[in-house]
Parts: C-alpha cells; sequence; structure tokens
C-alpha cells in the first residue's frame, strides 16, 4: 500500500516550476530597472547639457547688457567660414580680467567663441580634450589708446584680444552661431552695415553631452558641428538645425541638444 503523501514537502516538478516562475519573474525585474536605470541616465545627461548651455547664454547676456554703446562700432561679430564655422563675438565691456594693467580702468575688450583649451588651462573633470565656448577679457589701462581700436575690425579684435586672459565656460558647445534681427522683423545672418537697425542677437548654439562626446574622435566632432549650417536670410539657428538632428547616428542624436536665445542690445 502506498503511503499518504506529506502536505508539506514539494515535489520536484513543483520545485523546478517554482524556479522556471522565479527566475522569469527575476528577468522581467532587470528589464524594469534597467530601462529605469537608461532613463535616468538619460535625463541626467540632458540636465548637464541643459545647465551648461544655459550657463553659456546667460553669461553672454550678463556681460552684453553692460556693453559700452559706441555707436554700434563697440561690437563687431566674425562670422564663422571654412576653416572654423564658429561665430566670435566681440565687444567693450566694463568688466575686469584677471589681471590688471597700469593703472586700470574699468574697460575691457569681451570675445566670446568656440576654440580649443590652451595647454596650461585645467580640464573640464572627464570631458574629452575637445573645443569650448570660451570667454577672452582683455583689460584696459588709462594709458591705452582704446579709440585707435574704433571701429572694431577683424583684425584691430583679433589683435587686441590676444593679450587677454581665455576663460573655458562651456565643454558641451561645439556650435555657435549669430543673428541678427532688425527694428522691422527680419532676420540678418551678416553683420549689419548700421548697427542702429539692430535690435537684438539671436544666439544660437548645438551642445553634446560628455558620453555622446566622449564616442567621437576630434575628426568626427569637427565634422558633427559642421553639419550645423550657416542660416540665411530670415533664418532663425534653430529653426535652421532642428532638422539635423534627426539625421545623425542615435548613439550621437541622443546626446544633442539646440539651445537659443534673443539678447536686446
Amino acid at each position: 500500500m502506498d503511503k499518504p503523501r506529506s502536505n508539506g514537502a514539494f515535489t520536484l516538478v513543483e520545485l523546478l516550476a517554482a524556479t522556471a516562475v522565479f527566475i522569469l519573474l527575476m528577468g522581467l525585474l532587470m528589464q524594469v530597472l534597467g530601462s529605469v536605470s537608461s532613463t535616468s541616465d538619460l535625463s541626467q545627461r540632458r540636465l548637464e547639457v541643459l545647465r551648461q548651455a544655459i550657463t553659456a547664454l546667460q553669461r553672454v547676456e550678463f556681460d552684453l547688457r553692460e556693453t559700452i554703446h559706441t555707436g554700434g562700432s563697440g561690437i563687431f561679430v566674425n562670422k564663422g567660414g571654412s576653416g572654423n564655422i564658429n561665430d566670435e563675438l566681440y565687444f567693450f565691456a566694463p568688466v575686469s580680467g584677471s589681471t590688471s594693467p597700469a593703472a586700470p580702468r574699468k574697460l575691457s575688450l569681451v570675445k566670446y567663441g568656440v576654440s580649443s583649451p590652451a595647454t596650461d588651462q585645467p580640464s573640464f573633470g572627464q570631458w574629452p580634450e575637445m573645443p569650448s565656448l570660451s570667454r577672452t577679457v582683455r583689460p584696459f589701462g588709462w594709458g591705452d589708446d582704446v579709440g585707435k581700436l574704433l571701429p572694431l575690425s577683424d583684425t584691430a579684435a583679433s589683435t587686441a584680444i590676444a593679450a587677454g586672459d581665455t576663460q573655458q565656460i562651456s565643454p558641451s558647445i561645439i556650435r555657435y552661431e549669430i543673428c541678427f534681427q532688425q527694428w522691422n522683423g527680419t532676420i540678418s545672418s551678416q553683420p549689419p552695415s548700421d548697427w542702429a537697425s539692430v535690435r537684438a542677437l539671436i544666439i544660437g548654439v548645438v551642445a553634446i553631452d560628455r558620453k555622446a562626446a566622449s564616442r567621437l574622435t576630434q575628426g568626427e566632432r569637427d565634422s558633427l558641428a559642421s553639419q550645423f549650417a550657416k542660416p540665411g536670410a530670415n533664418d532663425r539657428p534653430s529653426a535652421k538645425w532642428n532638422g539635423v538632428i534627426a539625421n545623425l547616428p542615435q548613439s550621437v542624436r541622443e546626446g544633442i541638444r539646440i539651445y537659443e536665445q534673443t539678447i536686446s542690445i
């Protein structure tokens, strides 16, 4: 006669079934946790890029608020070309540099542009070595003849700023474009002949997060920047660039963001 089965025991089949169910549930749990972790990582990367872009744009706006107005001759924009697609913004402002000339006056030539960091400048943590948005300040003393620099031109501005102090502001900025909004509402991509016709500067930036940037070589980063072409007449940078992101590889696309700010002058 068979012995009755104990109510407190499990058969081998039941144990195998329970193990299979447990493994299945653990697999589903790991997928959920992986998805949450991936979403959190992407959110942190986007927040990092947003913080870098806001810092860059707000710093420019703060300095431009203090611009010394000299009939427009105190502002100069060097439009980028084939060698360096990014624009450069120069203007006079009552700010101080890290070094002071003899008999200093609170007047400096300020430059914003994307450039490679100098060898003696500290790196941005774990960011790969790459061009970044920088701010250069060239302070003047009372003995300096600032008037000879006016109106600002490419030669005068680049010569004077060479003696300035450069600070890297945002390593995420790979593209920097300046357009000009006229009082009549039109937008020009080229500097005006008469600055009195300009109501505001429209500054557009393309930012890339650290993870996406580290996947690219320097040549690939330069090539990526050149894909965000110069805006045409009545084009805002953001309107010109938004369609570019969709054509990028996904690994890079998820790390790219476009920001734009209009700054009254």
